[in-house]
């Protein structure tokens, strides 16, 4: 069954971007969007002249007072309402509104990293993160059509799961002076390390020039190719190309030739290698850019599509605009560093819409679920156990189960140097695997 939506030319490009979302999700037959001046909202209607009005007020005022605070959504339990009708859940606004993370790009606290705070942001606020009020919204929006239009099919998206690593520090030995581990390894007794594994520390430190990569802890790569093989799973791996900020960027050197015969091993292996534009580079407009250049020419990747930036540190103004530039049309960046949960709101993939530009963007945006470092790190959550960590991965993937989408997961290759986390890590993907596919 076909629905026709007609709507007038105001505010155009945010209605057509629900409508694509609505299409690429829920319906076997997408909606066709059509403009007639003479409608203020939206008029829905069939080929037998059946149809139903809804209105479009919510994109209206906003398109009017675009980048400003004088139109501000009264957020409700399951979703934002107009101004002028508090009561009611405006439920295409809504999914508008948190797919295009408006409220990030006029939002103007920001973290130590100069990324939006997620203390202060709209989701966090009233804990949405923590669901899929745009899966809910759109779902009850065409419940609501179907009731209308009974012959309407709606779907329930399919589950699938990803499984990525972001590479920090790979051949920790190789790479660094030795003075720098003796330091780590004895200084680490103040972060709480016990005597024995700063004894394993000095250890390696030793044996290295004798037995090289065997005694290195964070090189785990082969074994997590067997293990995703196991469970039908593809592994990402995304690369930091330029190493530019000296504290946080990751000391490797793609040029080197352990490096190179790294990577060619994991494409031959069947994984997918990914950008990892570094901790500044978006803190200019062509920065990404230059590290996509530096890791498609020089490493021979001819395919600028997986993007995730280092430190998930990004401007959301102009961040799809920094993405078109660099030509990447698949990003994995919008989750939280310092909670798990969805940033949109959102188990879905979404095209990412340029609020700086007002303009939607082919970009594909896959929700980042969960993240190693976000559970374990002090700075962060600080959950230590293992079986805690297995039990938050848990929860996400159920709540992924239960709204259709992508379980998209994030775990640094340096984290699998404990063999508890590698159980869990094992745990996870049997999980998911057991779930659905992995995309």
């Amino acid at each position: 069954m076909v629905i026709q939506v007609y709507t007038s030319s105001h505010a155009w490009t945010q209605k057509e971007y629900v409508i694509q979302f609505l299409n690429q999700h829920f319906l076997e037959h997408p909606m066709i969007l059509l403009k007639d001046e003479s409608i203020e909202g939206w008029k829905f209607t069939d080929l037998q002249a059946k149809h139903i009005d809804y209105s479009a007020q919510f994109f209206h005022d906003l398109d009017t007072h675009w980048l400003t605070n004088h139109f501000i959504p009264i957020p409700l339990r399951n979703g934002l309402a107009h101004p002028q009708f508090p009561e009611h859940v405006d439920l295409l606004g809504t999914i508008f509104y948190l797919l295009s993370h408006y409220a990030e790009c006029i939002q103007q606290e920001k973290d130590i990293h100069n990324r939006i705070s997620s203390m202060h942001a709209l989701v966090v606020e009233k804990n949405w993160h923590s669901r899929c009020v745009v899966n809910e919204c759109a779902q009850l929006f065409l419940q609501e059509l179907q009731l209308h239009f009974p012959q309407l099919k709606i779907k329930k998206p399919d589950f699938k799961f990803r499984v990525t690593h972001d590479v920090d520090r790979p051949y920790k030995y190789a790479f660094e002076p030795l003075m720098t581990h003796v330091k780590r390894g004895i200084g680490s007794y103040k972060f709480g390390n016990t005597f024995k594994r700063i004894f394993i520390e000095l250890g390696r430190i030793i044996l290295y020039p004798f037995l090289k990569n065997k005694v290195d802890p964070f090189d785990h790569f082969d074994w997590i190719i067997k293990e995703n093989k196991n469970f039908n799973s593809h592994p990402f791996f995304y690369w930091i190309p330029i190493q530019a900020h000296a504290e946080y960027d990751s000391k490797y050197n793609l040029h080197d030739p352990l490096m190179k015969q790294l990577i060619e091993k994991l494409k031959n292996q069947g994984a997918t290698m990914g950008c990892h534009p570094n901790y500044n580079s978006s803190e200019t407009p062509d920065g990404i850019k230059e590290n996509w250049i530096a890791f498609s020419d020089e490493m021979s990747f001819e395919n600028k599509k997986h993007n995730r930036q280092h430190f998930l540190k990004f401007n959301p103004l102009t961040f799809p605009e920094q993405l078109e530039r660099a030509g990447v049309v698949e990003d994995s960046s919008f989750g939280w560093a310092d909670r798990t949960g969805f940033r949109a709101s959102t188990s879905l993939p979404y095209y990412l819409f340029d609020v700086k530009n007002k303009k939607s963007t082919p970009i594909l945006e896959i929700p980042l679920c969960v993240m190693d470092v976000t559970l374990i790190t002090p700075r962060y959550m600080n959950i230590t156990h293992p079986e805690s960590v297995l039990k938050e991965f848990a929860k996400w993937l159920e709540l992924v189960k239960a709204n259709g989408g992508i379980y998209c997961i994030l775990w640094h290759n340096d984290t699998l140097q404990y063999s508890f986390y590698r159980n869990v890590y094992w745990k996870v993907i049997k999980l998911a695997s057991k779930a659905g596919n992995c995309m």
